[in-house]
């Protein structure tokens, strides 16, 4: 827990406008495709985020806790005196702990790096710390989260560690690490071995230098295919054995067509393969799961309650639920072909 003065808000406000002066404007730096399964992930998959958390920060959770995807508003101050709101939803509360202690973590995805990626972290880091702060008559407690950022690429010169140094008057400072992870130092074997599905969708990257060569080369495309394949089958091993669910499994392939779209949109074979294999083959398991699911956790929820009527009433709210999840990736014809009735298909979208 770390204690801060006046000075720290004083300096988190000044950051505003360099922030945004800095900000590259190119595609990968804008608002893109990758940002938007960053977070579906983060949002949708929370069973996927605890082996994330256990490999960025040395954590050790079980992956029976509770993960909380968390959204933070903070106000951006522009040159001409506006202001603009900006919603940071990579914060992510851990509860249910060993040590019964909740656990507050931000993390970044970031296709490039960027000279104002520090900057960047240090403002969110500081805006989630004045969220939760305590004040106590004129003493102010802000906890800050651990921090860390995952990089889609990076260079040789793209350090294991970040750091933030806070220097105050008199001499005072405060240091603290923003971990890092390289998604492209990861093989699929790692990935599968340590259960990190979550960067599943982003393993095309490690494939970027040679897309070209690919491309155009048929043998080359043609073991490209089966190496994702090979990955589609190993999800659909990994869900049958229970290890992911079924729509942690949709949403991961779903995830990586889209992210072919964007990376490999000037090499129409590459898209046109993978197209087929993750846009086409969720077919290696009954879709019938996502339904069983929702009833399974409708269950769950329904013992919880304790009442009469209970285990009815839970079946039908996890039904509910799992459409609800479903309605933000599938459209509803779709989620009435995996088992739910069209009463609760209509139901879920009032």
């Amino acid at each position: 827990m770390l204690e801060y003065t006046q000075e720290l808000l004083d300096f988190t406000a000044s950051l505003s406008e360099f922030t945004i002066k800095e900000t590259p404007t190119n595609y990968d730096a804008s608002p893109t495709p990758y940002d938007d399964v960053y977070r579906t992930l983060l949002t949708d998959c929370n069973a996927l985020v605890i082996p994330l958390v256990n490999e960025v920060f040395g954590e050790n959770f079980t992956g029976q806790e509770k993960v909380t995807a968390l959204q933070n508003e903070r106000f951006v101050a522009k040159s001409d005196g506006s202001k603009s709101k900006v919603i940071t939803d990579s914060h992510i509360l851990i509860s249910g702990t060993r040590d019964k202690q909740d656990k507050r973590y931000h993390i970044e995805c970031q296709s490039s790096p960027d000279n104002s990626m520090l900057i960047r972290m240090f403002e969110y880091d500081s805006q989630i710390a004045l969220n939760y702060s305590e004040l106590d008559n004129n003493y102010l407690t802000v906890n800050f989260p651990e921090s860390g950022i995952i990089f889609l690429r990076h260079g040789k010169n793209t350090p294991d560690e970040m750091s933030v140094r806070i220097n105050f008057q008199g001499g005072r400072f405060v240091e603290y690490p923003i971990k890092v992870l390289k998604a492209k130092d990861y093989s699929i074997d790692d990935i599968f071995e340590k259960n990190l599905y979550f960067l599943i969708p982003f393993h095309l990257f490690a494939f970027e230098s040679e897309f070209a060569e690919i491309n155009d080369d048929e043998t080359r495309l043609r073991d490209f295919s089966n190496h994702f394949q090979s990955i589609v089958n190993r999800l659909g091993a990994s869900c049958r054995s229970g290890k992911i669910s079924s729509y942690d499994m949709l949403s991961l392939v779903r995830m990586t067509n889209t992210v072919s779209t964007a990376l490999t949109r000037h090499y129409s074979n590459i898209q046109e393969g993978v197209r087929k294999i993750m846009g086409g083959q969720i077919l290696d398991y009954p879709e019938k799961h996502i339904y069983n699911e929702g009833i399974a956790l409708g269950i769950e929820q329904g013992i919880e309650q304790g009442i009469e009527q209970g285990i009815e009433q839970g079946i039908e709210q996890g039904k509910l639920d799992s459409i609800k999840k479903l309605l933000s990736r599938f459209s509803p014809a779709e989620i009435i072909s995996f088992g739910f009735s069209e009463e609760d298909v209509a139901l879920a979208q009032e």
